[in-house]
């Protein structure tokens, strides 16, 4: 199973122009992506 969330728009964008984030999670391996959008 993954699961996935995006966030945003962050009130203080991460590392200059980066407003919102995207995370997808692995429950099988617990592994963990995680992308920042513009």
């Amino acid at each position: 199973l993954i699961h996935s969330d995006l966030c945003g728009q962050i009130a203080t964008p991460i590392f200059s122009s980066f407003k919102y984030y995207v995370t997808f999670i692995d429950d099988y391996s617990c592994y963990i992506i995680f992308y920042l959008l513009s």
